[in-house]
């Protein structure tokens, strides 16, 4: 059995991942202790006023323990072993400074010297002489028969972090570093907001922990993509963009914008977690995604929203059991989404019948029979109060149904729809209306059979049908009179080569200019 410890400490978080208990191992209560005493010295050859301390086995059981150094000294009880230790001091200027001493040996009373002025700076030089550095992290792994232990230090706004290894790695253990870091335009008001460029940085260190680091970073190494901001209301835009890998850490930052625009992104080629909120100060609606950044770049928060089962969402059964979760504000470009809502219900049919229903846009539903079955799925919810696009939808699958003894897949669809949005999610008002609109599914889905499609101009109230094409591809197109309303709404229906089916309405699911 596996398990992960973590515990805060300054500038950072300690993480550590370990295996069971051996019975013939002898607990920390009761093998025989020994004193350690560490000594901590300041970047300036004095006594540090305070440090931090971490201090893992690593040829036992025992969990890492953290402890506060005061005034360069600190004493503590400990059993016979080999340890990993790891000293942080953060000074008044807000400078870090790691030191990490991957084995460290306790057979008698043992005094360790922790002087951070060994420490390199960890340097990074971007092309663009306007950018500043947002944060700065660095992260490691020490990892040894089948477990391991790990640790991150970061600064932000410009400073500075400095880092050592003390000692060699021992044999058996393997340590991996990450140097990650942010850079933007700091702009007027030194906040960040609104900044034309970034540089999101991540480079591995193999097999140690580095005494400094230095880095100079050039354009043409990097991949570069321009991001687009659709404009949904007069709320900011929250970027925020981490590494997305929780076992080596990283570092994330986040960008303020007030409005539609572009930013160009100069990315090193790793996986980045990304997501676009759009905040009131209480609630938000926020777009995520992972990926290795795609030279053609992206755009985010175009309308419009529709609900998906991709993201985290997901729609499975497996033996006796389905689990559905749905994403109600996924943009016409994919981005799986979520948004606050007003109402939202979920109901589960089998056989004409309602096996379970929820107040929410998802549920776990057990004890399903192994035979095949005609099963009605429904969903409903709005959104009024948070945004007038996509301000109310509701969806119904239909689908058979048994137990599998793999987690499979379930055929259901939902519709994107994909008007030609401008900036501020208005589209031109055009005589004829031609929409290409396609199926969005789970992996192995395979695509839909046939296509309709219906829209309104009175919120839903009256329907007309449009022409609907295929193309070779899969999608569709429909072509329709557009009408003189504000407010488009949509209705569409898809048919799967399995007899599964879904009829999805959007109301006002975009806005003609």
């Amino acid at each position: 059995m596996r398990r992960w410890w973590i515990a805060a400490t300054t500038a950072g978080l300690l993480l550590g991942v370990g295996g069971s208990a051996s019975a013939q191992q002898p607990t920390l209560e009761r093998a025989a202790q020994y004193q350690l005493t560490v000594q901590v010295i300041g970047p300036d050859g004095k006594p540090a006023k305070e440090a931090e301390l971490w201090l893992a086995p690593i040829d036992s059981t025992g969990d890492p323990e953290s402890f506060t150094v005061k005034n360069g000294r600190i004493s503590i009880q400990r059993p016979k072993g080999n340890y990993l230790l790891d000293t942080q001091l953060v000074t008044k200027s807000g400078d870090v400074y790691k030191l990490l001493q991957p084995s460290l040996k306790i057979s008698s009373a043992t005094t360790v010297l922790a002087d951070t002025r060994v420490a390199r700076q960890i340097a990074t030089r971007v092309p663009r002489s306007t950018a500043r550095e947002v944060v700065l992290d660095v992260s490691y792994l020490a990892s040894y028969d089948d477990t391991g232990v790990g640790n991150t230090a970061n600064t932000e706004r410009g400073k500075r972090l400095f880092t050592a290894q003390v000692g060699p790695t021992p044999a058996g253990m393997t340590i991996n570093t990450q140097v990650s870091s942010h850079w933007a335009v700091p702009g007027p008001k030194h906040d960040f907001a609104d900044t034309p460029y970034m540089y999101n940085l991540r480079r591995k260190i193999p097999g140690r922990f580095p005494t400094g680091y230095e880095r100079t970073v050039r354009d043409a190494e990097l991949t570069k993509v321009v991001s687009q901001h659709t404009r949904v209301s007069d709320r900011p835009l929250l970027k925020t963009i981490g590494t997305g890998d929780t076992k080596g850490g990283g570092a994330f930052a986040e960008f303020r914008f007030r409005g539609a625009g572009t930013v160009t992104q100069y990315m090193d080629p790793a996986g980045w977690d990304t997501s676009l909120s759009e905040y009131d100060g209480k609630r938000a609606a926020e777009l995520s995604t992972f990926e290795r950044p795609a030279a053609e770049g992206r755009r985010w928060n175009a309308a419009p929203f529709y609900p998906s089962w991709r993201g985290f969402g997901r729609a499975v059964r497996q033996a006796d059991r389905m689990e559905l979760d749905l994403m109600p504000a996924t943009d016409q470009d994919g981005n799986p989404g979520s948004s606050p809502l007003d109402t939202e219900s979920m109901k589960l049919y089998r056989d004409g019948r309602l096996a379970q229903s929820s107040d929410f846009l998802g549920m776990q539903v057990f004890d399903l029979p192994a035979k095949a079955a005609n099963y009605r799925l429904t969903a409903d919810y709005s959104r009024p109060s948070w945004s007038p696009l996509s301000s109310r939808a509701s969806v119904a699958w239909t689908f058979r149904s048994q137990a599998n003894a793999a987690e499979t897949a379930l055929p259901l669809y939902t519709v994107r729809f994909r008007p030609a949005v401008n900036a501020a999610n208005l589209v031109r008002r055009t005589p004829v209306t031609v929409l290409p609109f396609q199926a969005d599914a789970q992996d192995g889905v395979p695509a839909p059979e046939s296509a309709q499609l219906q829209y309104s101009g009175d919120n839903g109230k009256s329907w007309r049908r449009a022409a609907v094409v295929r193309r070779p591809n899969g999608t569709f197109v429909a072509v329709f009179p557009t009408p003189k309303s504000t407010y488009v709404s949509l209705r569409a229906q898809l048919t799967g080569t399995t007899g599964s089916t879904v009829d999805q309405t959007l109301i006002q699911a975009y806005r003609l200019k």
